[in-house]
């Protein structure tokens, strides 16, 4: 019964098909086999191949107990519709803007909604996301994942007729699930390419690749969607890279056993790396003409700690320490001045906000 009971789910689960993966979540101490990773490598499930089936049977999934949305949503239609751009930073800490360690970023606040007082819904990525997306806590996850109920959210965006470009570094399935959460009704998202993260290729250098030749390829005119996720804390970094004095070799050799300080160093360096990636995308919006129509919204999934708060928290997902559940957000939304705010935010407030002022709902 067990070898059997996990074959039958490791199968499903591969195949987007929740008539029997939904039971897990019903189940005490039920932790289930997963295994599409293994199962595509040989050969044996090819997501692009059966993208068409997957979507039939996140169709017949149904929402189950998941009262969501509660009531239905009245929408005023628009003219015309803003371009949308989400850059998520994985593990962007609350401190993490600098001029000098990230002079992009610093000057994008300049000129953007700043909020400093941001919390993310959770201390991992999954959490973070979910919360960013749905505007629930991460307690809903597991019901949204069983049924694979996307964002209300997402799909006024597909409603009101934007093109989307989603795109993430490490992949859209793990450890975040938005395959099957957020965006599980969007074609062509299945499949996402593992990106390399070794030698003279790093996973964040070829998102911004991939990205770019995204709009090369866009003909239609419509509004744009875009969701790039980024991964700083474990981007590798091409021979040669420049970095400031702060952040050089000899600085990070003077860390001598200093654990807390070396990591945090070398967290800075690979921050420093992508923020010259985003640089780039900017610029990129910039040259075609897309910035002055584009909300581009910056924040982290959630926050990342190198023992700062001296109870032996590293990373993320190991306690609530603000460093870990605190993010900066910032939003350059043209026709709005820049601003500071200092009172409290999350990212329980983005889906709502950008319902109610950009899909008028």
């Amino acid at each position: 019964c067990l070898v059997g009971r996990n074959i039958g789910h490791y199968r499903d689960e591969a195949r987007y098909d929740c008539r029997l993966t939904a039971f897990a979540l019903y189940l005490p101490d039920y932790y289930p086999i997963t295994a599409k990773s293994l199962l595509s490598r040989q050969g044996l499930f090819d997501e692009e191949a059966d993208l068409d089936d997957i979507i039939l049977r996140r169709a017949d999934c149904g929402t189950g107990e998941l009262n969501y949305q509660m009531t239905p949503l009245r929408c005023t239609g628009r003219e015309a519709y803003p371009n949308v751009l989400m850059i998520l930073l994985d593990g962007l800490r609350l401190d993490a803007v600098e001029p000098t360690r990230t002079p992009f970023l610093a000057r994008f606040a300049r000129d953007a909604l700043v909020f400093e007082q941001h919390y993310s819904g959770g201390n991992s990525t999954r959490m973070g996301m979910f919360s960013f997306f749905y505007g629930l806590p991460g307690g809903y996850f597991d019901s949204v994942y069983a049924s694979q109920t996307p964002a209300v959210l997402i799909e006024r965006f597909a409603t009101a007729g934007y093109d989307f470009g989603v795109f993430a570094a490490y992949s859209l399935s793990s450890p975040g699930h938005l395959d099957r959460t957020a965006f599980a009704e969007i074609p062509g998202l299945v499949g996402q390419p593992d990106y390399p993260n070794e030698g003279r290729d790093s996973r964040d250098a070829a998102l911004v690749a991939t990205w770019v030749e995204f709009l090369d390829r866009r003909t239609s005119a419509g509004p744009l969607f875009g969701y790039l996720h980024f991964d700083p804390p474990i981007t590798n970094l091409p021979p040669d890279t420049p970095f400031p004095a702060a952040l050089n070799d000899q600085a990070l050799a003077a860390t001598g056993d200093d654990r807390a300080r070396r990591e945090l160093l070398e967290y800075r360096r690979r921050l420093h790396f992508v923020d010259g990636l985003l640089a780039r995308v900017w610029d990129d919006l910039v040259e075609r003409g897309l910035a002055d129509d584009t909300i581009v919204l910056i924040t982290g999934d959630h926050g990342e700690e190198y023992d700062d708060s001296g109870q032996d928290f590293w990373g993320h997902g190991t306690g609530y320490s603000n460093y870990q559940i605190r993010t900066p957000l910032m939003i350059r939304w043209p026709g709005r001045a820049p601003a500071r705010f200092g009172h409290r935010s999350s990212h329980y407030d983005i889906a709502p906000t950008l319902m109610t002022e950009v899909l008028g709902c």
